[in-house]
């Protein structure tokens, strides 16, 4: 849930306001003068932010979900296998 209030108000309940972010994903947009100037999220919600607005990462993650439309998937036992002979040849 998005709640609006000016920066002023956000100011004097500070503590508050991170709390009830931390603990439910509300969203703070702080305004002055009527125009929304910062948003108070989650630090969960930031990193999700950080990663849609890498291109880099968005590209790998596009490659992702195309190969699991395209059926490039392996099982479970396959990938523990793998990641255990990489481990056992980087030793």
């Amino acid at each position: 849930m998005n709640t609006i209030m000016s920066v002023s108000e956000a100011t004097a309940h500070l503590p508050e306001l991170v709390q009830r972010v931390r603990e439910g994903r509300e969203r703070f947009l702080l305004t002055d003068d009527g125009e929304t100037d910062a948003i108070l999220v989650a630090a969960a919600d930031f990193e999700t932010l950080e990663i849609l607005a890498d291109p880099e990462a968005m590209a790998h993650i596009r490659e992702g979900l195309q190969e699991i439309t395209n059926g490039q998937t392996v099982g479970l036992d396959t990938l523990r296998g793998d990641l255990q002979a990489r481990r056992t040849t980087s030793r």
